[in-house]
């Protein structure tokens, strides 16, 4: 979103319509979001879309990420994002 419109809950009023639209596609299949560390905002557009932080690291250089998610990952899972 530009950031002329940063600030007024646009990101967080899509985000929620995405995680509501994913769910309804397939309940199976986890709704993740990945963040950068350095970008806070974006962290708690993902909060108010109903996700909760699973995991903050550094997966090898680089800021430290943040992954979100709807539920709890399988450990499998988790690694891959990680790895992204």
């Amino acid at each position: 979103l530009s950031p002329a419109v940063w600030g007024h809950g646009l990101a967080s009023e899509v985000a929620v319509a995405a995680v509501e639209a994913a769910q309804a596609a397939d309940l199976t299949l986890p709704v993740v979001a990945r963040v950068l560390s350095t970008n806070p905002a974006s962290s708690r557009v993902a909060a108010n879309a109903g996700l909760t932080l699973r995991w903050r690291g550094r997966p090898t250089e680089g800021p430290k990420r943040l992954i979100h998610a709807d539920r709890d990952l399988e450990p499998e899972l988790l690694k891959a994002l990680i790895a992204l």
